[in-house]
């Protein structure tokens, strides 16, 4: 499941989807930052080379479904 991009006390995954990701790809994608074909960007969880109002969407079905598996 997408989503885990950061973590709480550094920048490495913290094997976690949470708002501490939410947050640091909603800020990434007011940026509009781009790579080139073929690079990495953290953050861009639709494989699109920038991290953009996709990937806020894509995190937050992941956190829809994370939530949904804890009931």
């Amino acid at each position: 499941m997408a989503g885990d991009v950061t973590g709480v006390t550094s920048e490495a995954q913290d094997g976690w989807i949470n708002g501490v990701d939410f947050s640091y790809i909603k800020s990434k994608s007011l940026v509009h930052e781009t790579v080139a074909t073929g690079g990495y960007l953290r953050g861009d969880l639709d494989g699109n080379c920038q991290v953009n109002s996709n990937d806020v969407n894509i995190l937050k079905i992941s956190l829809q479904a994370k939530q949904g598996e804890l009931y």
